[in-house]
């Protein structure tokens, strides 16, 4: 499966970067987190992990797309 990461300027919504391809979630918000040069807090958002640093949104889609939490 190939997983590809999204960095987008919050402001503008403009995509700044994509990062990829990887095997897994977890190796794309790694290699987000490298890209950010911060440790990056991760919320899940509908069927991606999405955190929010120095501006910009980095987005990377679960590997298991399940239904959205029921709030």
């Amino acid at each position: 499966m190939s997983i590809f990461a999204t960095i987008t300027d919050l402001s503008s919504g403009e995509v700044i970067e994509r990062l990829g391809p990887f095997e897994s979630a977890t190796e794309g918000r790694t290699a987000c987190a490298k890209a950010a040069g911060a440790v990056l807090m991760w919320q899940r958002a509908g069927y991606s992990w999405e955190a929010k640093e120095g501006g910009r949104v980095y987005q990377v889609p679960r590997d298991t797309v399940l239904e959205p939490e029921q709030e």
